[in-house]
């Protein structure tokens, strides 16, 4: 596989040179002095923990420090490195994936191994595991943005990474995309370290229909799942990313023929499974990537009957939202959720049962502003995010250029504005990391 060059280390000959000429303190005679002097490393201590603190806090204008300078001051990178260890780990782990890669890494060299650890890499994907929501348009100039659901305010971040190619899928900040042109020319690319990795060929280009990316739950290993129409079939393939040069075909003889239909529509990937679940379907499909099975389950019935059903994945699960779709048009925002607890026996548990009745003047105001009739709410649900607690959606009409989420938790609901004029977008959750496929499993 075609591999992009790893990280460059900054230059430690320099700033060891220089470290090793900050002078050391002299070895106090009396007890006196030496109380005075663990006063002073108590204080050198805190020191050192602040500046970490207050890089913490202002991380995101450290880029206009170093257009000024090239690395920090003597006497406070000498604290700094004072800290144990595990302490610089505890606070470098709070900080965003973009931050540590383009910022943090440069500033010291004792950081930049830290961030490079694989060790670290897991565990800051591990707590960033509450994703966000990935935003890829699909004309010219292919427009990416990543949206922090995670606070009061959606903040919309451009991600500096070009991708003008077909997306079709995100897992653990690894975004699966596709040449626009050619679906078998394959790629996977971390849009915040910049690496890509380009998969073997899809041997049913001609007649790929949509792919998906996974990783199996025990081995750690990313799978990408490809579907594919062959002598009137419709068919799934498999490849096992980093050990396969080639695809496989995943069995489909225990399914039936008009189950088989559903390849043709775009399936889904959380929690190590994929999944083909379409409404108006009375049955789904999920494939287990480890084991490489696929089983059918009936899907839930709603209560009512006339309520639409949308399936989309909720953190770790496949997740089933109803509602009465021709109320919403009115203005009466009723919901029910349910989730797949249990992808091998098809299991389904009540999630949440809430309602936005009494949000409806802002969410008028905040997806048609004062051009459009606030009696008549066109909702489409966009995605699930921050591991199935906000739900976000905006409107069918395209002329719209705002969303709305809505944090079932906490009650609370906010918006956010993206232009997205006759430009269809494609969505999905997504978390940023510093996620490579070169990490040993």
């Amino acid at each position: 596989m075609d591999r992009s060059s790893s990280l460059t280390p900054p230059n430690k000959k320099r700033r060891s040179s220089r470290l090793n000429a900050t002078p050391l303190r002299k070895q106090p005679m009396r007890s006196c002095r030496r109380r005075a002097t663990e006063v002073n490393d108590q204080e050198d201590f805190s020191l050192a923990a602040a500046v970490l603190i207050q890089l913490l806090i202002f991380g995101q204008v450290i880029s206009s420090v170093i257009s000024t300078s090239a690395c920090l001051d003597e006497r406070i990178e000498s604290k700094i490195l004072s800290l144990p260890k595990e302490i610089m780990v505890n606070i470098l782990i709070l900080l965003p994936a973009d931050v540590l890669y383009d910022i943090m890494r440069y500033l010291c060299f004792q950081w930049y191994k830290i961030i490079c650890d694989p060790v670290f890499i897991k565990a800051h994907l591990r707590r960033s595991s509450a994703a966000g929501l990935f935003i890829q348009y699909e004309k010219a100039p292919y427009n990416s943005f990543y949206v922090d659901t995670g606070m009061r305010d959606c903040k919309v971040m451009r991600i500096n990474f070009q991708i003008s190619c077909q997306v079709w899928a995100s897992c653990d900040g690894l975004v699966l995309i596709s040449d626009r042109c050619d679906r078998s020319i394959l790629y996977i690319a971390n849009p915040i370290t910049k690496q890509q990795v380009t998969l073997p060929p899809f041997k049913w280009s001609r007649d790929g229909y949509y792919f998906a990316l996974a990783r199996a739950r025990s081995t750690g290993e990313y799978k990408v799942v490809g579907t594919y129409k062959e002598n009137n079939g419709f068919y799934c393939g498999i490849l096992n990313v980093g050990k396969d040069r080639t695809w496989r075909t995943v069995d489909t003889q225990h399914i039936s023929e008009d189950m088989q239909r559903i390849f043709k529509y775009p399936p889904q990937s959380t929690g190590g499974y994929v999944y083909w679940a379409i409404r108006m379907w009375s049955n789904l499909l999920t494939l287990d990537v480890e084991a490489e099975v696929l089983l059918e389950f009936p899907v839930p019935k709603p209560d009512m009957l006339g309520w639409e059903i949308w399936y989309m994945a909720m953190g770790n699960f496949l997740g089933c939202m109803f509602w009465d779709f021709k109320a919403v048009l009115v203005g009466v925002l009723d919901f029910e959720v349910l989730v797949l607890a249990d992808p091998k026996t098809g299991e389904w548990k009540n999630r949440y049962k809430f309602d936005l009745n009494g949000k409806r003047e802002m969410i008028s105001l905040s997806l048609f502003k004062e051009a459009y009739p606030q009696t008549r709410l066109d909702l489409q649900p966009v995605a699930w995010v921050n591991n199935g607690e906000v739900l976000v959606c905006t409107t069918y009409d395209r002329r719209c250029k705002s969303y709305i989420a809505h944090n079932v938790e906490t009650g609370e609901t906010y918006s956010f504005d993206l232009y997205k004029k006759n430009n269809h977008p494609f969505w999905c959750p997504h978390v940023n990391s510093l996620a490579s496929l070169d990490l040993p499993k």
